[in-house]
């Protein structure tokens, strides 16, 4: 069970509708207020159009169509905090270079923290240096177009890291909520999927066990019915476990088991097709859409491999561990059971065994 989460990166939390919606509204306004620069200060009203349509409008406009356009998140995100920061530069310029503190447009940059930091829904780690550049840019304007009103500009200076404190502290609390949020959901669907795997598959040798075998088996059945296809099954049986677990013990006899499942996974590794441990020593392969000739070629490589591994049973016939496989294949039918094609294999198994066993029938 994963009990840390410090691969979640925050991004994941940026809902991309909200950054698009809110990265629309805002360059609308920042277009919009170009009146504004206009009837409040006439006399740079050419200069400020200039430097608002023009050299920081251009850019704003080649952020905003990267982040409409661009399909990756952090992309988008850097896109925004260029704009935001360019909005600042203008509305910075308007203020200094006119040498008015219009508490309007101060405002403007203080709502433009307040957008930044808890309406654009972006992360805290982003945002305190969108927000950090927007505070040196006012504190830069105010060294190069000094004011005479010192004691107002400082009064400004501290209310907008005032702000800005305030917009980042409530960003890194909604942060850490949603991303508690995300992890306790995270930690859900992995223990709900631990617990299905655990409802479905063998302990033991990692394997689908019986009870999902036949579920599976079953939709199979289905659709090979449906799709005119062959299904073949293949019923294995370690020969003589009960002996080697007598005289090797149960561990050793485990350890045959999960060397047994490997051969048989490593044999069959269609997604269509299904290896499960059957119970005790016995396992069973469903193999999709494959005829009779297609199921005993995978079934004699199978008793190749597991001969092959030469582990050692001085208590059975051939003196090291066996399988005997049984197989069966039909096209399924409307008159005919899922149930009877696993007869059928469990029949020729049992026979397998009764001639001589390590073989395949």
């Amino acid at each position: 069970m994963v009990e840390k989460f410090e691969y979640l990166d925050v991004t994941n939390l940026v809902n991309e509708k909200i950054l698009k919606l809110t990265s629309v509204i805002g360059v609308l306004l920042f277009y919009s207020f170009g009146i504004l620069d206009v009837l409040l200060y006439p006399q740079f009203k050419y200069l400020f159009l200039k430097f608002r349509f023009l050299f920081i409008g251009i850019p704003i406009s080649i952020c905003f169509i990267i982040l409409l356009l661009k399909n990756n998140i952090k992309v988008k995100i850097i896109a925004f905090s260029i704009i935001a920061i360019l909005v600042s530069i203008n509305i910075c310029a308007v203020i200094f270079i006119s040498k008015d503190i219009n508490q309007f447009y101060y405002t403007g940059l203080v709502f433009l923290i307040l957008y930044v930091t808890n309406i654009s829904n972006l992360p805290f780690k982003y945002n305190i240096f969108t927000v950090i550049i927007i505070n040196l840019v006012f504190i830069v304007f105010s060294i190069v177009f000094p004011f005479t009103n010192k004691y107002v500009l400082i009064n400004d200076v501290i209310g907008l890291f005032f702000v800005s404190f305030a917009g980042l502290f409530s960003n890194y609390i909604i942060d850490y909520y949603r991303l508690r949020d995300l992890e306790l959901k995270i930690k859900n669907e992995i223990e709900i999927a631990d617990l299905y795997h655990k409802s479905t598959h063998d302990k033991l040798t990692n394997l689908k066990n019986k009870y999902i075998f036949k579920q599976l088996f079953e939709q199979s059945w289905e659709n090979a019915k449906r799709d005119r296809k062959p299904i073949s099954i293949l019923m294995i049986d370690i020969d003589d476990f009960k002996k080697y677990n007598d005289n090797y013990g149960h561990i050793a006899g485990d350890n045959v088991l999960k060397k047994i499942a490997l051969i048989l996974q490593e044999n069959v590794k269609r997604n269509n097709d299904v290896v499960a441990r059957f119970g005790g020593e016995e396992f069973i392969i469903m193999l999709y859409d494959t005829d009779e000739y297609g199921a005993k070629m995978i079934a004699n490589n199978i008793l190749k491999n597991i001969n092959k591994t030469n582990i050692k049973h001085d208590y059975a016939t051939f003196g090291r561990v066996t399988v005997s496989i049984g197989c069966s294949t039909i096209i399924p039918k409307d008159n005919l059971n899922p149930n009877d094609l696993i007869i059928i294999a469990d029949e020729a198994l049992y026979k397998a065994k009764k001639e001589g066993k390590n073989k395949v029938i």
